[in-house]
């Protein structure tokens, strides 16, 4: 009610006041990729870093740099880098062994 109405007797009339829509989008629902699979079997389809580094015969650090560099094919579970096995395990003798000359060169 404004000062001036109020002093003169008359009456307001009332608006209803609507709550403002929310500005921010909705998230979209992500599809479940992986239906009917247990997320231990998804796991077990991809090697950690630590995992690869000990098969390949490298460390930590160049299998990460080999992943932010392209050079390794990789997923992200969460926060972690997951190298997939079917990759790493049909990798020939040969093929580990000049990964590691790369590495050792470099």
């Amino acid at each position: 009610m404004t000062a001036l109405a109020a002093m003169k007797g008359i009456p307001m009339k009332k608006v209803a006041h609507k709550a403002p829509e929310s500005k921010t989008p909705t998230r979209p629902q992500t599809p479940n990729l992986v239906k009917n699979r247990n997320l231990s079997n998804v796991i077990s389809d991809y090697y950690d870093l630590r995992t690869v580094a000990v098969k390949l015969g490298t460390s930590y650090d160049t299998v990460y740099n080999a992943v932010r560099a392209g050079g390794l094919p990789f997923v992200r579970l969460g926060k972690e880098y997951r190298i997939p096995t079917k990759f790493i395990d049909s990798l020939p003798d040969n093929a580990i062994a000049e990964f590691n000359n790369a590495v050792a060169r470099s």
